[in-house]
């Protein structure tokens, strides 16, 4: 990465009371909306889900729903920007197996992601957006990242985790607040839309309406700093028996809910993902069979028309 320094911090203008502008409603831009109403540029939004429940893959659907313009989640795009996945716990080659069982769900070509997906892997370099030192907050990768994200057009960044990112102490507030803000400074100096991939506490009910945004883990700063905020959750047994799931294929099925949206209203209802199994088709003498990897895809509960004939 180029190691551009942040420019100086101007001194601070007088401060003064401004009339009110007033323009013209029409005259004033529309908001940078990229993925529906989750991503919009200059803005952080938070995406909290439970261990295990498929975020990563999620996480990863709607990187390439935005570098290859297509609605993989079934979610509108409103403009096709080169995406960069910060994947901070994963290896390479992990990340390049869900990518590659994603591409075949998908039927993405390699040409349709060239030079408009970017990965990054934490155990090749790690990423410190925020630390505390003995003369209080510092942000070691902050410039480094902003160069980067400036130099190939970037709109979107992928943080996944967001913990894994700085060095701060995630119950506290003033630290939560200070790496959010690292990253708001990101999203605004480099006109991209930042996701924060998150855990949530334990003990939080399985269903994201349940808990609302409360059910991000860590200190309520973070969850307060993102202009959109939503949940992923594991099925309910309640919610497979009322949608007709079997009991084996419940755990396959996770369900999105809004918990926060300040910039527009909230979904009227949930909405449903399944993870399939994708053979990769990579088997050799050792691993006859090779890898499969589940790749997110939307899911629709069966009408209950379906089951009666006219």
């Amino acid at each position: 990465w180029p190691h551009a320094p942040l420019p100086a911090p101007a001194p601070p203008a007088l401060l003064d009371a401004q009339p009110a502008a007033l323009p013209d409603p029409a005259s004033i831009p529309p908001r940078g909306w990229l993925l529906g109403t989750r991503l919009v540029r200059r803005h952080v939004s938070l995406l909290a889900a439970p261990g295990g429940v498929g975020k990563s893959a999620f996480a990863l659907a709607t990187a390439c729903s935005l570098a290859t313009g297509r609605d993989l989640l079934d979610e509108r795009v409103h403009h096709a920007v080169p995406a960069w996945v910060m994947n901070l716990e994963d290896p390479a080659d992990e990340m390049d197996r869900r990518l590659a069982g994603l591409m075949r769900c998908h039927g993405i070509s390699r040409d349709a992601l060239h030079g408009r997906l970017f990965l990054h892997h934490g155990r090749n370099r790690r990423l410190v957006m925020a630390a505390a030192g003995s003369a209080g907050v510092t942000f070691p990768d902050q410039a480094a990242v902003l160069a980067a994200v400036q130099a190939s057009g970037i709109g979107l960044v992928v943080v996944d985790p967001f913990i894994k990112s700085h060095e701060l102490d995630e119950n506290s507030n003033a630290h939560m607040d200070a790496a959010a803000t690292a990253w708001a400074a990101i999203a605004d100096a480099g006109a991209c839309a930042v996701l924060l991939v998150h855990h949530t506490r334990k003990g939080a009910p399985g269903a994201g309406h349940e808990a609302g945004i409360e059910a991000a883990r860590g200190a309520k700063s973070l969850s307060d700093a993102a202009r959109s905020a939503t949940l992923l959750a594991p099925m309910t047994e309640q919610e497979a028996e009322a949608l007709g799931v079997p009991v084996a294929e419940r755990a396959r099925h996770i369900r999105l809910d809004d918990a926060k949206a300040n910039l527009a209203p909230r979904a009227a209802a949930a909405r449903w993902f399944r993870l399939d199994p994708w053979p990769l088709g990579n088997g050799n003498a050792d691993y006859p069979d090779g890898d499969t990897v589940a790749v997110c895809v939307p899911w629709s509960p069966k009408s209950v028309w379906a089951a009666h004939t006219p």
